[in-house]
This record gives structure tokens, C-alpha cells and sequence, in this order.
């Protein structure tokens, strides 16, 4: 019969199923791939899809060891919404977290190249370059490479008219706290740390 929003979600739960069975990653990725083209017919909301994508994005983020498996599962979601670049944003920015977190500076880097160059195109907004910097901070404070923290830093008070998340503002308001301190400048380093620390609290709320 024809396909429906069932059949679009038992291909969801085939590839977890089949990635949690051990079975060959050509086979989970063509599930995946299946669930990708689905999702893009008629057969369920955009909203429901972008859902459903993520909610595998970060299945697999969370219990896939193998990073290929994983580079292989983001490219085929960037690949289909490669029209789309808020949602490739997203996806890309999730992916970036994913490699921070394993400490993969080489995979972040290209990944930092495609956010840069979302946030370079039309209709892309300060929030998003904020959160292209934030994770490029996390990243150079891992490898203490101080000179581009503070040019991160420069460059993120340059931004106008962004709305962020609090966790964003927080991490690059903790970078100048931390940037201040060390060049002696301790009433600023005060003040940033102090909205550094608002943001946090906020972002937990």
C-alpha cells in the first residue's frame, strides 16, 4: 500500500532497531535514509519530521561509538535539507557538540567552516553567529589557545541585535571574564564573570 505517517515512524524504530541489534550499518543508514525521503513527502508535517529527525540525531549521538556511523548519519539529514539553512544550522550545531564533546577538533573545525557560512548567508541572524562563536570558544579553551579567545570574544561584543540563549551568553561572558583576568584588567573581568554567572542561572531555570 501507499506509505503513511506509520509507516514513516516504523522506519524511525527499524533503524534504531537495527543499529541496536549490532546489524550492518549500510542497513541502519538505509532505514534512516528511507525515514529522510519520508519525511519529505506529504505523508507527515514538516514539524512532526523535524522532530522525528532530531529526536534520531540525538539517539545516535548518544549511543553511537562509531564517529563514522555518526558522520554518516548527520550527512544524510544535511544532505536532505540542504535548501533548508536553518534547519541544516541546527543539525550542524548539534553535530559540532557531538565532536566538542569526543574532543574531535579536526571534524569541529569543518563543522565550524559550514555555521560560518550559514551565518554568512542571507537571512541568517546575530543569535546564530553567537552560537557559532560560543562553540568555537569551548573548543580553543580545551586547546588554550588564548589569541583566538580573545578575538572570539572581540568579535562576539560586535554582534547587535541577538537575542541568545543565556547558556550562549554564558559561555562567551565567562571567556572575557577569564580573558580580563589575565591581562589585569580586574573590573572587567568582574563584570563579565558577574554576567556570566546570571546567564548560567538563567539558562537553568
Amino acid at each position: 500500500g501507499n506509505p503513511s505517517e506509520y509507516t514513516y515512524d516504523a522506519v524511525g524504530f527499524l533503524a534504531r532497531l537495527a543499529f541496536g541489534l549490532g546489524h550492518a550499518r549500510d542497513e541502519v543508514l538505509g532505514y534512516f535514509r528511507r525515514q529522510v525521503e519520508l519525511g519529505q513527502t506529504a505523508i507527515v508535517t514538516r514539524n512532526h519530521a523535524e522532530k522525528c529527525v532530531f529526536e534520531q540525531l540525538d539517539f545516535f549521538a548518544k549511543s553511537a561509538d562509531d564517529v563514522d556511523l555518526l558522520e554518516a548519519v548527520y550527512s544524510l539529514a544535511l544532505e536532505a535539507l540542504k535548501d533548508d539553512n536553518k534547519l541544516r544550522y541546527k543539525i550542524l550545531l548539534k553535530l559540532g557538540n557531538v565532536y566538542r564533546e569526543k574532543d574531535d577538533h579536526a571534524r569541529l573545525k569543518s563543522v565550524l567552516d559550514e555555521l560560518y557560512a550559514i551565518c554568512d548567508a542571507e537571512g541568517s541572524t546575530g543569535a546564530q553567529r553567537l552560537e557559532a562563536y560560543a562553540l568555537e570558544i569551548q573548543m580553543h579553551t580545551k586547546t588554550r589557545n588564548r589569541k583566538k579567545l580573545t578575538e572570539l570574544y572581540e568579535k562576539s561584543l560586535e554582534v547587535s541585535d541577538a537575542i541568545s540563549h543565556p547558556r550562549t551568553m554564558g559561555i562567551i561572558r565567562e571567556c572575557g571574564g577569564k580573558n580580563n583576568l589575565m591581562m589585569g584588567d580586574f573590573e572587567a573581568a568582574q563584570r563579565d564573570f558577574f554576567e556570566s554567572f546570571k546567564a548560567y542561572d538563567n539558562a537553568s531555570d
